[in-house]
């Protein structure tokens, strides 16, 4: 199945449903990264959360972060999707010798007991809004799910869905329901106990079709509204690289050359590598003086 987001309302129960699938950039981050298989899981959640985020943007250039501190051994991660669709983003430790032993793969473990987080929605240099968040229990189901509650003032449940082994990524799913101003509580509650039994994580484990999910909820008018693409697309570029560079002030230019070696540059979120030579990086300073 293609990586996607898919919306969908239920007209009879006032809900409205975002389903993404993320499988695919999932692991295409997780490899070049390099993360282990605890890193690569974290991150996978990650993406399957700040997917079902980008639902609402109305901009192809506009992006929400799922940035996340915790006190867990893998120290967080940054997660962003925009509205084209693209995704991106990197764990704070990729490698966790004492968990990637294990024979199950526990996210939980890395993630520990407490952290915060931050969502932030923005277009090319302006910040639309932004919102921080206490996490007791700092998974990003959770993270999402407060940011609809604290931030949004909007009653909302929400799923995770990553299965990986110890070769990595397997599947990697999410589901957000929302309730609607006009929804009855009995009918949101009906489908907030479904969250809470882990009958939808269950059937995340076989699908992120919105109509089979619906069925398995006894919701028979749930309908795809909008459906949109998703795929791992960074960006960086070494354009924007040699931009960076031609701006650095002549101390930090003589120190890199200090060397008279190569200097490479690697993007934080995608890990791409681009190789400067000395005299690329001597052309630069020049072009700008």
């Amino acid at each position: 199945m293609k990586d996607c987001l898919r919306s969908g309302i239920s007209e009879a129960a006032r809900i409205r449903f975002t389903s993404a699938e993320v499988t695919t950039a999932a692991k295409a981050l997780e490899a070049r990264h390099l993360c282990g298989p605890t890193a690569g899981k974290v991150l996978a959640e990650g993406l399957a959360a700040v997917a079902l985020l980008s639902a609402d943007s109305s901009a192809k250039n506009e992006a929400v972060y799922i940035r996340v501190k915790v006190d867990g051994p893998v120290g967080g991660f940054l997660t962003e999707a925009t509205g084209a669709g693209h995704l991106r983003g990197f764990p704070n430790i990729k490698l966790l010798d004492e968990l990637d032993g294990e024979p199950e793969i526990d996210a939980k473990r890395a993630l520990g007991e407490a952290g915060s987080a931050q969502v932030i929605r923005s277009l090319p240099g302006k910040v639309l809004n932004q919102a921080e968040l206490r996490v007791a229990t700092p998974n990003a189901s959770k993270v999402v799910a407060r940011f609809f509650y604290e931030s949004m003032q909007i009653p909302a449940a929400v799923e995770v869905y990553v299965k990986s082994d110890s070769a990595g990524v397997l599947i990697a799913r999410s589901l957000l329901a929302e309730k609607m101003p006009d929804a009855t509580t009995d009918e949101f509650v009906r489908v907030l106990e479904a969250f809470n039994s882990g009958q939808i994580r269950s059937r995340l484990a076989e699908t992120a079709s919105l109509h089979d999910i619906g069925s398995g909820l006894g919701i028979q008018d749930l309908r795809h509204r909008d459906t949109r693409e998703l795929q791992f697309r960074c960006r960086c570029s070494r354009q924007k690289v040699e931009e960076a560079i031609a701006t650095l002030p002549q101390r930090d230019i003589d120190e890199i050359l200090s060397d008279n070696r190569p200097h490479n540059v690697t993007c934080h979120m995608c890990a791409s590598d681009y190789r400067l030579t000395c005299a690329e990086i001597r052309d630069l300073r020049t072009s700008v003086s």
